[in-house]
């Protein structure tokens, strides 16, 4: 009738000391962030994507995201924002005040005439400058970085300087707006 009466039940636990149970919470804790972080870069892979299919002016190039624009130009040994320049980098403003969480660096370049630190500072003049216009049309200094490159990345390779016309030079002296967080 009771198949069971001659069954053994062990009704015993295994005692963990309270050290252990610390150690298990926090592997579950540390599991579940990491998880939680897996889910977050998917979820901003995805957002990234969507946003770069959605946008003309937003381009891969090869690890980075650019805001693609026409050049903006700088006249020889000069760092103003030329007044053709404003209607390009007002779409970029556009571009950062429809995407508020967008943060851009303003990599500026010069061509290779003067020496490299003189090439590096005035790069850098020509991205602070970039920068204030932008900040003087609403975007918050946190959003916006400047960081001048000198003669570092050349579209056209002048060696030696005097064999490329002044367009060409001009194509080297240009500012590139790379995305560094969306």
């Amino acid at each position: 009738m009771y198949k069971d009466r001659k069954k053994v039940n062990d009704a015993s636990m295994a005692l963990k000391s309270a050290e252990n149970v610390k150690k298990e919470e926090l592997a579950i804790i540390e599991q579940k962030k990491k998880e939680a972080i897996v889910v977050a870069e998917i979820k901003k892979k995805e957002k990234i994507a969507a946003i770069v299919a959605a946008e003309k002016d937003i381009v891969k190039d090869k690890d980075r995201l650019l805001i693609k624009t026409d050049p903006i130009y700088f006249d020889y040994d000069l760092w103003y924002i030329r007044k053709e320049s404003k209607p390009i980098l007002n779409r970029v403003i556009e571009l950062m005040k429809k995407y508020p969480d967008m943060v851009i660096e303003i990599g500026s370049h010069t061509d290779n005439r003067g020496n490299d630190k003189y090439n590096l500072d005035l790069s850098a003049k020509r991205a602070t400058s970039t920068r204030e216009y932008f900040l003087s049309q609403g975007i918050p200094a946190k959003r916006i970085f400047a960081k001048g490159y000198g003669e570092t990345v050349q579209i056209i390779k002048c060696v030696p300087s005097e064999s490329c016309t002044e367009e060409q030079h001009e194509l080297n002296r240009r500012s590139e707006f790379v995305i560094k967080n969306l």
